[in-house]
């Protein structure tokens, strides 16, 4: 029956309804155009049906003709019965044909549509092999590839139904959502790290208890053998420090509306400053630690005349010849736990914005004309500007990590950097995600660094 043919009889039926009628035939009329409606009903159904039904066909290299011919019902389960024989088989199912579905786990599948998604915010880096046949598609298009590769059938349903069923399902496109968003967040984190990173050693702690550096001095002296052979046994001072990791966070919702309307705004925009906001909290937080002088375990200050690494008050120097080489002098002179030199060698000179034309200026590779213009600290120090450092006058010498302990920073044994967590929202309509970041700092040895006031 054609669109033309059910207005026609339809018409028929209504005009027929005259003043007079036998109450029966009355019933009758109605009876059949009821059917009528029906009927064309049905038939739009199944024709729409087999719409999406023959597109899927296509997409997945069925032959539509093995099912054009059947009802709704059969046809569909007819489809489903050759998708998984085919799967059992170990071919490609759920894509276009020569692609290794079967080959991925749910984990690289949302991890190659999650590189996918992001590719198209940043189009300039190549994608993977495994992402490549993702490229392209909206997100609602990465949710109905989801559904199915569930074993969930997304025939006749809306974007906006396929992204509801997503979020709801077992199937891994939430996950995808996270793993897009982290891979964002974590980019933005890396492009701007704290610049006191350089002079810290990074390492990891297994739980949030207390973590507990342990230095030890220097070998003891070697003593001449006598006559008899006896060699005299040594032992190893030693000194500790400790500090823990703590857990800081923040949840943000991607609203369904936002997924629907395939808006890679909401992947950008915010993951990036929550990136950016997780980098500038390591940074403040090693730079309040700093500032903060705070006390070691021999009861006294990080940076303290005890400790022959502070110069203040008529001591105090602005950078330059005299001050530099005060400092280098004091961290040369730096003794062991058991009173040994230890001979610490500068290798950065931190200072605020206020002093890095300064700065720069006395660390710069210059030919002298004669000795006395010769710059003894050029190509030797390496400048660290700290914007966060409030106080424009006092600056900074630190030795390199490798060569001796001094500030150090955790992360969580397997969670370094802000890692993130999804689920499917109920306080938002979409997904939820929460940025998670297991962190910790302290300085475990005074020796390798140097403050001075500045004049």
């Amino acid at each position: 029956m054609t669109r033309e043919e059910f207005r026609r009889r339809s018409q028929e039926l209504i005009e027929s309804l005259v003043d007079g009628l036998p109450s029966a035939e009355v019933r009758r009329i109605e009876r059949e155009h009821e059917e009528l409606e029906t009927a064309w009903r049905s038939q739009v159904e199944a024709e729409s049906a087999a719409v999406y039904t023959r597109a899927f066909c296509q997409q997945n290299g069925l032959d539509w003709s093995r099912y054009e011919n059947l009802e709704v019902d059969e046809r569909r389960t007819r489809v489903w019965e050759d998708l998984v024989a085919r799967s059992n088989e170990s071919t490609p199912i759920f894509g276009q044909t020569g692609t290794d579905y079967h080959r991925h786990t749910p984990q690289t599948r949302a991890a190659a549509m999650a590189e996918a998604l992001v590719h198209r915010l940043n189009p300039g880096r190549a994608p993977s092999d495994g992402a490549r046949e993702f490229v392209g598609l909206s997100i609602p298009d990465m949710a109905r590839r989801s559904l199915e590769f569930s074993g969930q059938r997304t025939v006749a349903m809306s974007g906006g139904q396929i992204v509801t069923r997503a979020l709801h399902s077992t199937s891994d496109f939430p996950y995808m959502l996270g793993d897009a968003v982290g891979r964002v967040l974590r980019l933005a984190y890396s492009a701007a790290p704290s610049g006191l990173k350089m002079a810290a050693r990074q390492t990891t702690a297994a739980d949030f208890r207390a973590k507990h550096s342990i230095q030890f001095s220097e070998a003891p002296r070697l003593e001449k053998v006598n006559e008899a052979g006896e060699f005299k046994r040594g032992t190893f001072a030693e000194s500790k420090e400790s500090y823990r990791l703590a857990s800081y966070g923040k949840i943000f919702g991607i609203t369904r509306q936002a997924l629907v309307n395939d808006d890679l705004g909401a992947f950008d925009s915010i993951p990036r400053r929550l990136g950016q906001a997780a980098s500038a909290f390591e940074a403040q937080f090693l730079c309040d630690l700093l500032v903060s002088n705070p006390v070691m375990s021999d009861n006294v200050a990080l940076f303290a005349a005890a400790h022959g690494n502070l110069d203040t008050g008529g001591n105090a120097a602005a950078i330059g010849l005299n001050g530099l080489s005060a400092a280098r002098t004091r961290m040369r002179k730096q003794v062991g736990l058991t009173g040994e030199l230890i001979s610490v060698t500068p290798k950065f000179l931190i200072v605020p914005t206020e002093q890095e034309t300064l700065a720069e200026q006395f660390v710069a590779t210059l030919s002298a004309a004669t000795s006395d213009e010769v710059n003894p600290f050029s190509g030797k120090l390496t400048v660290m500007v700290e914007p966060r450092l409030v106080d424009d006058g006092a600056w900074y010498i630190a030795a390199d990590p490798a060569e001796i302990d001094g500030l150090e920073f955790a992360y969580l044994e397997g969670d370094e950097g802000p890692q993130i967590d999804t689920k499917a929202g109920f306080d938002v309509d979409g997904v939820e995600i929460k940025v998670r970041l297991d962190f910790g700092a302290g300085f475990v040895d005074h020796r390798g660094w140097y403050r001075n006031d500045g004049a």
